[in-house]
């Protein structure tokens, strides 16, 4: 306001006044022009913090979401590698010439649940076929169970197990040529 008041006077300053004059028109528009500007910085300092904290709000909303997703998929990661862990020290105890070096596997029958590997038993409870191999040779018996084994599965040969009861004591499996029958021995197999 005193720059608008010394460029805007026509007048000589009087020998006694301490400023210069104004044209009091020029004045009053210029304070109004001020006022409004003052008005307008207080008008969007509310809305700049509404949105300066709605964006903080994000971010931090964002990166505890992100921790979350993190967390559970390293809680994941573990849990599969324990898995894979467990399925690979159950097929590596495995001898080539069908003893087993775990003396805890061999104290039950050969299908039972205990002798199921995690893995085996999330596949016999998900109903779904999948992809299995045998550390060892393992007869496959007809699906009604009766007589003597119809094939061998051998070691290092993936076959498509199409079906397990629910205690997971033997599996119905498929060969490679079409046969279909059972598989009881459930130890260590590996699952795909």
């Amino acid at each position: 306001m005193e720059f608008v008041r010394v460029v805007s006077s026509s007048l000589p300053p009087p020998a006694d006044a301490p400023a210069p004059r104004c044209q009091s028109d020029l004045a009053e528009a210029w304070q109004a022009r001020w006022q409004e500007a003052k008005f307008a910085q207080r008008r969007a300092q509310a809305p700049w913090r509404r949105l300066r904290d709605t964006v903080r709000e994000t971010v931090d909303e964002a990166y505890r979401e992100a921790q979350a997703v993190r967390a559970e998929a390293y809680k994941e990661a573990e849990r599969l590698l324990a898995d894979a862990r467990h399925t690979a020290d159950v097929v590596w105890k495995a001898r080539p010439n069908g003893t087993v070096k775990n003396t805890d596997a061999a104290k039950g029958a050969a299908g039972a649940v205990s002798d199921a590997s995690p893995a085996l038993r999330s596949a016999l409870l998900k109903g779904t076929p999948f992809w299995f191999a045998v550390p060892t040779a393992t007869a496959l018996f007809p699906e009604d169970g009766s007589g003597a084994p119809i094939a061998e599965l051998a070691p290092g040969t993936w076959y498509l197990a199409i079906s397990g009861n629910e205690t997971a004591s033997e599996i119905t499996a498929q060969t490679a040529d079409g046969r279909r029958g059972l598989v009881r021995k459930l130890a260590y197999i590996q699952i795909g």
